[in-house]
C-alpha cells in the first residue's frame, strides 16, 4: 500500500468522480483507476459500485 493511493481513495470518496480526482491530482484518469484497483486487490474487496458513475461506497 502506498500513501498516494490512499489519498486518491479519500478524494474519490469526497468527489465520487474519477475524472475530477485525476484533474485535482494532475494525473490521468487511468492512474486513479489503477491505484484504486490495486487497493481493492490488496484488501480483497470492492470499494465502489461503478456503473456510469460511482453509485455506492462499500
Amino acid at each position: 500500500m502506498d500513501t498516494k493511493s490512499l489519498e486518491y481513495y479519500h478524494k474519490l470518496v469526497e468527489e465520487k468522480n474519477f475524472s475530477k480526482v485525476a484533474e485535482f491530482f494532475e494525473v490521468s484518469q487511468p492512474t486513479i483507476t489503477l491505484a484504486i484497483k490495486r487497493l481493492e486487490n490488496e484488501y480483497q474487496t470492492k470499494f465502489f459500485c461503478v456503473i456510469d458513475h460511482i453509485k455506492n461506497l462499500f
